[in-house]
Order: structure tokens, then sequence, then C-alpha cells
């Protein structure tokens, strides 16, 4: 941790409380902050304001990576994960943070859209905006992997997610779909800019593309 008005960064603390940790997430929340990590297969988060840590507080009941954070209001925030069902499908779920005097609490965790509809969905990232937060994912249950959005006004029921890259149909010789993946979303008062990698060309590997909504 470093105030502005200090010189140099604080010594080094661990975060996880057990096994070899991974994919680290941070949100600033009111004067602290909401760190998240995976951990012995699951997500935990824990909250820190830089003189101390909350107890960690697992997310997820099943195997579960990727967890991305973003602030609701000074005391809350919203999670959002990777989960695996038990049939194998990976599924988004959230669930929102209350930072209170004992640290973090979690809501029931729910998933963002339908697991049976898409059955493979991975890299959620998630941000809040004019209109509520927005999360966006990738999924490959068509055979080619295509990148989505859903909206929330309140961080609880979110709307039905709408494709936001283009679907071209390639040539047989360099693949049947033009794959999207890896979102990363930014919210401002005008709106959402969603960026992406695409493949859409014949001949070539990945490039940027990007979209902006105004209303989510």
């Amino acid at each position: 941790f470093k105030k502005f008005s200090d010189a140099a960064f604080s010594t080094p603390r661990r975060l996880n409380a057990g096994s070899d940790a991974f994919a680290p997430g941070v949100a600033a929340v009111g004067e602290g902050f909401l760190a998240g990590w995976t951990e012995a297969d699951t997500v935990w988060v824990r909250a820190a304001d830089g003189k101390s840590f909350s107890a960690p507080l697992r997310l997820s009941a099943h195997s579960a990576d990727q967890l991305a954070l973003a602030a609701i209001d000074s005391r809350s925030a919203l999670a959002v994960w990777t989960e695996t069902l038990a049939e194998g499908a990976t599924c988004i779920h959230a669930a929102r943070l209350e930072l209170n005097d004992a640290g973090v609490s979690a809501g029931r965790a729910f998933p963002v859209t339908d697991c049976a509809a898409q059955r493979h969905q991975t890299q959620p990232t998630l941000t809040v905006g004019p209109h509520g937060v927005l999360v966006a994912w990738q999924d490959r249950s068509s055979g080619t992997n295509s990148v989505y959005a859903s909206l929330a006004k309140d961080a609880g029921q979110f709307s039905a997610p709408v494709q936001i890259n283009d679907t071209v149909q390639k040539s047989a010789s360099y693949g049947s779909g033009s794959s999207a993946i890896n979102p990363v979303v930014a919210s401002s008062a005008e709106g959402y800019w969603l960026a992406w990698l695409d493949k859409r060309a014949d001949r070539a590997g990945y490039k940027i593309y990007s979209a902006r909504s105004r209303d989510g």
C-alpha cells in the first residue's frame, strides 16, 4: 500500500492464507480495497485498507476460477467468476459483496445467465456505469468463441445476454467461424465500451475490435 503523501510502498504482505494462489483481482471500494484470487480450485475475497485485512471469504460452492471485482458504491461491490458445474459446464456466477465492521460478507451466488443455453462461459469482466452493472464474457457453445454481455440495473437481475461481436463465416480452409475472446469493458458518464480479440480475417490472426453502448 502507498498513500499519495508517502515516499514509498509499505512492506509486502501475503493476501492468501492457504496453498498456492493465482489470478489476483482488486477493486477500490470506499476508503479501502477488495482483493480476490483463485486458491484450492475456488475463488476467495478479502477486504484491506492498508492497516488490516479481513478474514478470507470463499465465494464459490464448486470449482471456480477467473474472479473479477467492481465497486457498486462506497460499501458494496459485485464479484463475478467462472464456476464449473457438476456436469462439466462452465457458467459465470456473481455475488454482491458488502463491507462492514467485521470485514466483507457475500450475498447469494447466482448465475448471470442461463447455464443450459450457454455451457462454455469463461473470462468474465465487469464494470459499473450509468445504467447499472455490465458483465461481459466469452462462450463457445456454438463451436466458436463469441463475446456476450448482460446488464443489471441493481446488480441482481441480469438481462438476457446479447452477442457483441459479429459472426463472420470463414472458408473451410481457414476455420468455420470468427472467434472472439478475452473481452474487457469500461464505462463513463456516456455509456459502456467493450473491446476484445477478434479473429474475423480469413488469413490472419487476432485483431482488436470494440463496440460502444449508451444504454448497456
